[in-house]
């Protein structure tokens, strides 16, 4: 939704659509909810007690790995993350200045992050989304060192460092 508090009433209705479309296709649906999302729970409210959940952070387990979906607006504590190999996250919404800083782009990242606490080392797959809106650009990761981006992301500074970053337009091109 592109609103702080309850969206326009056509973006209700569409969102309305788009769940019962899913909904016909699907027994549940998780929607991981952001620092923007302030009114979901009214907006929705005809759909939680059946079909949808609403929440901060979901674990999910893909293919044999357990995969925590996160906005990334509040820290995960290390306790959260040894639990996890792969964190797909949203909040700072990735971009990217290219050709001698004339253009910006929206991408996707992922980042290789290792965590370290009493002498145990975990690597964790970091992937970071695109704002989907049109209303946000995002920030231009190229331009923050590495502490930078842990500094905004949602692992514990003290703990963490990126190793490895690779970024991909909308599309998945990959840009290494």
């Amino acid at each position: 939704k592109e609103a702080l508090g309850k969206p326009h009433k056509v973006i209700s209705e569409h969102i309305n659509i788009l769940l019962e479309k899913l909904l016909s296709h699907v027994r549940e649906i998780i929607i991981v909810r952001g620092n923007h999302d302030g009114k979901l729970d009214e907006m929705l409210k005809q759909y939680i007690l059946t079909s949808v959940k609403i929440t901060a952070e979901e674990t999910i387990s893909v293919s044999g790995s357990n995969v925590l979906v996160s906005h990334g607006h509040r820290k995960l504590d290390y306790e959260e993350l040894s639990k996890v190999s792969i964190v797909i996250s949203g909040h700072i919404h990735p971009a990217l200045k290219i050709v001698g800083n004339a253009l910006r782009v929206k991408c996707w990242a992922v980042f290789d992050v290792s965590l370290r606490q009493n002498d145990v080392s975990k690597k964790i797959k970091w992937i970071l989304m695109p704002a989907f809106s049109s209303f946000i650009s995002g920030i231009t990761l190229n331009e923050l060192s590495k502490s930078e981006m842990i500094s905004l992301s949602p692992f514990p500074g003290n703990l963490s460092q990126i190793f490895k970053k690779h970024f991909l337009l909308l599309d998945l091109t990959p840009l290494d």
